[in-house]
């Protein structure tokens, strides 16, 4: 969200009055604390999990709040609670409309990457 001349929702702005782009789903990430910033994304922000414990807990705060929510899981975390599972999971939740997305987040290596986009995630972190 913090850039050097536009901020994301400038660019936000941009690609939604755009009809061509307008409908590509968009995941702001940002440090901003302040009062109205999540707001201005309408989403609950990035929470990592490492069983299926939290994820239904943060599919109920994304049902309650009727706001999208990350889910991520870093290569840790993915040895305990694989990413098909989670997958799995989140794609029951999205079927009963929770707008759950799925994030390979702390990805060390070119073979994780293309291991995690063909488990289906939707966005993956590179460290």
């Amino acid at each position: 969200v913090m850039m050097p001349k536009l901020s994301g929702f400038d660019v936000l702005r941009k690609v939604k009055s755009d009809d061509a782009l307008k409908n590509i789903p968009v995941i702001l990430l940002t440090n901003l604390a302040g009062q109205g910033d999540a707001e201005k994304g309408i989403a609950l922000g990035h929470f990592n999990i490492s069983d299926s414990n939290q994820l239904q807990a943060v599919a109920e705060a994304a049902r309650e709040t009727g706001m999208p929510v990350v889910v991520g899981l870093s290569e840790g975390e993915r040895e305990h609670f694989p990413l098909t599972h989670a997958k799995a999971l989140i794609d029951l939740y999205r079927k009963e409309g929770i707008e759950l997305f799925l994030n390979a987040d702390h990805t060390y290596s070119i073979e994780k990457v293309r291991a995690a986009i063909d488990d289906g995630v939707d966005s993956v972190i590179v460290d």
